[in-house]
């Protein structure tokens, strides 16, 4: 993934509007998958955050495909537990 597809992607995340929200974690999930993605780690912990806070997001929408595809984010991804925590604390787990 480019830096500028990175930028745009958290600005996507980050954004007022739910769709957007919705959107950029969309085109995110999405780009993993592809054979040779990348992140390099400055952009990895962004959008981690990111992400983590999409997981408590007020559109069910955004939360829901955090949760769906939960396992595809720590499959492609390092932060594998700090996802799980979150998460499970989320939803009342710890």
């Amino acid at each position: 993934m480019s830096s500028w597809s990175v930028r745009i992607v958290l600005e996507n995340m980050s954004n007022v509007d739910k769709d957007y929200r919705y959107m950029g974690l969309s085109d995110f999930v999405s780009e993993i998958q592809k054979p040779g993605f990348f992140l390099e780690p400055n952009s990895e912990s962004k959008i981690c955050e990111h992400i983590l806070k999409l997981s408590e997001d007020v559109s069910y929408d955004t939360q829901n495909l955090v949760t769906k595809r939960f396992v595809t984010l720590t499959w492609r991804w390092g932060y594998l537990m700090a996802l799980t925590l979150r998460l499970c604390g989320a939803v009342g787990l710890f």
